[in-house]
């Protein structure tokens, strides 16, 4: 997506728009029935339902809470790096810790804290054309059954 284009979406259609993407370039984001559900600037919320991502015990399979957790925080830095224009993000570093099973919906969520990170890197991104941020990603609704922490680093593309 272009700095034009992207100006001119509002959030919700930022992420439907890559929602479609990753779920055509991504085959196992459709075999897990990912769907973006909410996106206003701040907070992303993703999710997919129990079904497809279950294991032996009725539960949802660790890989799937893993991807779920990595490609929320991964779908936020690339909705957040769109705002300059088109870009590349990749997943540094994580880690992640298992707190409880999940035996419904799979939800996540993502969101930036109101310490003014978002503009740091957006202004990183713009003036060295690459920047990393730092993203707490938590699935569960009320009590979290998996917390996640990752780095990703954006890189802007530049255009011949």
């Amino acid at each position: 997506m272009t700095k034009p284009q992207a100006l001119r979406l509002n959030p919700q259609e930022m992420a439907c728009a890559l929602e479609q993407r990753i779920l055509q370039q991504i085959p196992l984001l459709a075999a897990m029935e990912l769907r973006l559900d909410r996106y206003d600037g701040d907070c992303l919320q993703l999710s997919a339902p129990l079904t497809p991502n279950i294991n032996d015990k009725g539960t949802a399979f660790g890989g799937s809470l893993a991807t779920l957790a990595t490609i929320t925080g991964w779908c936020f830095t690339t909705l957040l790096a769109d705002r300059l224009g088109d870009n590349e993000v990749v997943v540094a570093d994580s880690q992640l810790a298992y707190l409880k099973p999940v035996a419904g919906r799979l939800c996540s969520r993502c969101e930036l804290d109101h310490s003014g990170i978002g503009e740091q890197f957006l202004e990183q991104l713009r003036e060295r054309g690459r920047a990393s941020l730092q993203l707490e990603v938590v699935i569960g609704n009320e009590i979290p059954a998996l917390r996640y922490s990752g780095r990703y680093v954006a890189r802007l593309r530049t255009t011949p």
